[in-house]
């Protein structure tokens, strides 16, 4: 799959050489009845694509994961992109910022990959202005239907592969307490989405506390530890993310109560699969980094062309004991 994407790639860099002679964008901003409908191709000044990546923050496992795959795509396409990568630390402003910097720097394209649904919308506001085509990573903003492409995935499928697995887990009945991610991004909103419409498959499983943990270890621990102590009887912990489910499997460890709560979390990182492979996280839902990555790119690179998109989400899938070891090898692997 990485050696077939790639190729596409190089194939599209090749066209990509001609496009940007002058006889060639004459001829296309004059070609009638084309298959392919145009827009105004972006010319770069520069020997290689300079592409802008805000990523939303560098502090969790799965962001680092894409970060790192856009840096392998760089590294075999040798020399043909230059990515700009800024971390926006969780904050929308900061990410807002980026944009704007990335306009100054005269950027060909811009991948973001914005933390905030509503304020992320200014982001594409400015690249609109500027004229530089922006393609979302992850996650999506209020006016999505400005962008020019979207490397994104269903969050609300992974919810419903993640309640489907704690379904059948619980044989359909018991206690669950869910860990949500931080408030108000997309990726939140969806995955609790889900799970309000995958739980009424479930009418005997029964939600008994619902907190953000923030997409985080710390405080994710913080939040099972206090339910477990204030004697809160629960069978199973739904986190959004695997770094909240290791917090969680962590309080749970610690009081001893492994055999009577179980865990599930979403993204498929690496140290979440290991768990699973041991049986003692429950199961995961496999969040293809590289799948978006390579998306991303390949997507940023056809519009630099002067090409429209058409977008395809990266799908999500299901992680446990039958199929971890085929995805713990799919990423050691990349």
């Amino acid at each position: 799959m990485r050696i077939r994407l790639l190729t596409c790639l190089m194939l599209i860099l090749c066209t990509l050489l001609c496009a940007c002679q002058p006889q060639r964008l004459d001829t296309a901003a004059n070609a009638e009845g084309s298959e392919n409908e145009q827009v105004d191709a972006v010319v770069s000044p520069h020997s290689n694509i300079r592409i802008g990546v805000s990523m939303q923050g560098l502090q969790r496992p799965y962001i680092v994961r894409v970060r790192d795959q856009l840096e392998r795509i760089e590294r075999e396409m040798d020399g043909e992109i230059d990515l700009i990568i800024l971390d926006g630390q969780e904050n929308s402003e900061k990410q807002n910022a980026q944009v704007e910097h990335f306009i100054s720097k005269k950027v060909d394209v811009i991948i973001f990959n914005a933390i905030s649904y509503e304020e992320g919308s200014l982001g594409v506001e400015l690249a609109n202005e500027a004229g530089i085509p922006i393609v979302l990573l992850i996650t999506t903003v209020e006016n999505t239907e400005k962008t020019q492409a979207q490397a994104i995935s269903d969050h609300k499928e992974s919810a419903l592969i993640q309640i489907d697995m704690v379904g059948e887990y619980l044989g359909g009945k018991g206690n669950i307490v869910i860990l949500e991610g931080l408030k108000g991004i997309e990726s939140q909103l969806e995955r609790t989405e889900g799970y309000i419409e995958g739980l009424q498959k479930y009418p005997d499983i029964k939600t008994v506390e619902i907190q953000t943990a923030n997409w985080t270890r710390a405080d994710a621990y913080a939040i099972v530890e206090n339910w477990i102590r204030l004697g809160k009887e629960f069978d199973a912990v739904v986190a959004q993310n695997d770094n909240m489910a290791l917090g969680a499997l962590k309080a749970v460890e610690e009081a001893n109560m492994q055999d009577s709560i179980v865990v599930f979390g979403i993204d498929g990182d690496m140290d979440a699969m290991l768990l699973v492979k041991e049986g003692r996280l429950q199961g995961t839902v496999y969040h293809d980094a590289a799948g978006q990555a390579e998306r991303a790119i390949e997507y940023a690179i056809t519009l630099v062309q002067g090409y429209d998109v058409e977008s395809e989400p990266v799908p999500f899938l299901r992680v446990d004991q039958a199929n971890v070891d085929y995805y713990i090898g799919l990423e050691e692997g990349r």
